[in-house]
């Protein structure tokens, strides 16, 4: 269930039935381990619906993290994170142009860009720091674990961007509903497999050593679409959101790795063919918790919005991270 519908008027509902209809399919296709490109029908399509628009100044937080639940579930390509990035950070006439899908952005960080070999607009993020990197610098393809066309770039930035903060916040927000969908619609195949999978004359799913494994994954996943809801409210009411993004991302990248761990398991070396879906699922939900903003800013907003300080030493802050996305331990 997507978790940012609690209480959601009818409208949001439709606009999430458009998003369905739009990308069926979508998830099929994502199954290949060959090296792909951004299908660019399916890009414009998501603009000519708003969804590209959904992180803009008129846009709404809840609703961006409603439809990139869904895009999630059908592991839908694209610098989706980036795109919502990119507008709380590109002038107008270059963000008309980014929700249009006619350009593409990507947000990276120590000079590696998410689907960077297709970018027009390449922006650098350190810490909650944004830059305008020189985009006819030589780019270099890079393999990913799920066969997206990163590129690693050296350019030199052209100037600083104000207002880094809120779109790391968007980022995180972005990225979390994204892995929530994925790793929700893993977790349902493997309650499927379990069902139907049978052992000593009975369901896998009715011996503890798996049903206990997927309760305990279902509860994480509702413990972080509660923390990723909350974050996504107070965006919209424009408050600095910037630690609970940050924490909301921490505890559901944490969620979603034990949920594809989990999956494997139960799946046991079906997970791994490519006539499962599986495979597809966890590298992309392991691929989609590498995005910016990196694990650092997160650690660094997470401290700052308990009041520690910047000079706090390395142990404390790894003490504040595990803690946070400690999934077992919410879900007791």
């Amino acid at each position: 269930m997507n978790p940012f519908l609690v209480d959601a008027e009818a409208g949001l509902r439709d606009f999430l039935d458009s998003v369905r209809r739009s990308t069926r399919g979508a998830g099929i296709a994502m199954r290949s381990r060959e090296e792909h490109t951004l299908p660019r029908p399916l890009w414009f399509g998501l603009a000519e619906l708003g969804v590209l628009g959904l992180a803009a100044p008129d846009g709404d937080a809840g609703w961006l993290a409603a439809a990139y639940h869904e895009l999630g579930a059908v592991l839908c390509p694209g610098p989706l994170a980036a795109t919502a990035m990119a507008l709380q950070l590109l002038p107008a006439a270059e963000a008309a142009l980014v929700r249009s899908g006619e350009l593409l952005a990507s947000v990276g960080s120590d000079g590696v860009y998410p689907w960077g070999l297709d970018a027009g607009v390449l922006i650098a993020m350190h810490d909650d720091a944004a830059s305008l990197i020189d985009a006819s610098a030589p780019r270099l393809a890079m393999a990913t674990l799920a066969r997206e066309p990163w590129a690693r770039v050296d350019g030199a930035p052209l100037h600083a961007f104000t207002g880094g903060r809120r779109a790391a916040g968007f980022g995180d927000l972005a990225v979390s509903a994204l892995v929530l969908g994925a790793s929700s619609r893993l977790l349902e195949m493997s309650a499927e497999h379990a069902a139907a999978r049978r052992q000593f004359g009975r369901p896998i799913g009715t011996f503890q050593a798996v049903a206990f494994p997927l309760a305990e994954a279902h509860v994480a996943l509702h413990n972080a679409g509660c923390l990723a809801r909350a974050a996504a409210q107070a965006l919209v009411s424009g408050h600095d959101a910037r630690a609970l993004c940050a924490g909301a991302r921490t505890v559901t990248d944490a969620a979603a790795i034990e949920v594809a761990r989990t999956a494997h398991q139960v799946h046991g070396a079906t997970g791994f063919t490519e006539e499962s879906p599986v495979a597809a699922y966890s590298t992309r939900i392991r691929q989609w918790t590498l995005l910016p903003p990196s694990g650092e800013s997160r650690r660094a907003a997470l401290l700052a919005g308990l009041g520690q300080q910047d000079e706090q030493d390395q142990q404390s802050v790894d003490q504040a991270v595990a803690w946070s996305g400690d999934t077992r331990r919410m879900s007791q």
